[in-house]
């Protein structure tokens, strides 16, 4: 099986329900300014990504494994992007850079859109246009500078509840 990756962080809270809420894996275009959910295929892209955007030293920087749901993704490498940036959607061209445009377009006909080799390293980056298009199963913290091993929802949902210093309820009974 293919594993795909998505960088993000988790808050460090000090009330257990939020520590449940925050410990995310379903995944929501609304987190986007393009309303899309990004993946990409190497997980290096997704522990630069999971830096992305943190707004504090508390956040616990995380990366999703999972798997793409998605069945009909445009794909363009980012030599034939280098040579044509337009794209063609049902006879009209779209500039690839021109992001919003260019996916309030494809949204219309496709699941998502990737450039292949994007990143340093040769990374995807594969923009779903739904978050139900991509099924995050495992996660893994870095913690202390080293990353976690890979745990499931469960046991990273424990494992971030105890980073953040709170007993889970039904231990405390």
């Amino acid at each position: 099986m293919t594993h795909y990756y998505h960088g993000t962080f988790w808050s460090k809270v000090t009330d257990i329900d939020e520590a449940e809420d925050t410990a995310f894996f379903d995944l929501d275009t609304g987190f986007s300014d393009l309303d899309v959910v990004f993946v990409t295929n190497l997980i290096d892209t997704a522990h630069y990504f999971s830096n992305w955007n943190r707004t504090s030293e508390n956040d616990i920087q995380v990366v999703l494994r999972g798997e793409l749901l998605a069945e009909n993704i445009l794909t363009k490498s980012t030599y034939e992007l280098s040579r044509n940036p337009m794209v063609d959607i049902d006879g009209e061209e779209f500039e690839v850079g021109d992001r919003e445009e260019f996916f309030s377009a494809a949204r219309r006909k496709y699941d998502g859109f990737s450039i292949q080799g994007n990143y340093a390293g040769g990374g995807d980056d594969i923009a779903l246009f739904s978050g139900s298009h991509f099924n995050a199963t495992e996660a893994k913290l870095l913690i202390d500078g080293k990353w976690t091993e890979w745990m499931d929802r469960d046991a990273a949902r424990e494992f971030h509840i105890e980073v953040c210093g709170l007993q889970d309820k039904s231990l405390a009974l």
